[in-house]
């Protein structure tokens, strides 16, 4: 509920920005945490390395008892030297292909990035 909320607002001030560029674009920076004063948010360096050092820690001691990966070597011959280049197309295709949600700490909800992607 809170998600949708969070989507209907946006949308509806969007909507109501559009014939102001000045103010869609001030909202638009606002949205996406742009000009937001880092320190602002109460996290410091430390506390940032510690949450990051932390997660490493835990994921390291998750996966301890793992086995090894195993690696199989390449046949001889075989090579990979066929590459296509990436057109807008593909991207504004796959664009569309998104499923119409995310989560929460994803700023810009999908449906909307999917109105506003063009070519």
């Amino acid at each position: 509920m809170l998600q949708c909320k969070r989507e209907a607002f946006w949308q509806t001030k969007m909507d109501a920005e559009r014939s102001s560029p000045r103010e869609l674009w001030c909202s638009v920076n606002s949205l996406s945490g742009r000009g937001c004063d880092a320190s602002a948010l109460g996290v410091s360096a430390d506390e940032l390395h510690k949450f990051f050092n932390d997660k490493v820690s835990a994921l390291r001691a998750s996966t301890s008892d793992a086995p090894l990966p195993t690696f199989s070597t390449v046949p001889l011959g075989c090579s990979f030297n066929s590459f296509q280049p990436l057109i807008a197309e593909d991207v504004m295709r796959t664009v569309r292909a998104l499923p119409d949600k995310q989560c929460c700490s994803d700023t810009l909800p999908t449906r909307l990035l999917k109105e506003t992607s063009t070519c």
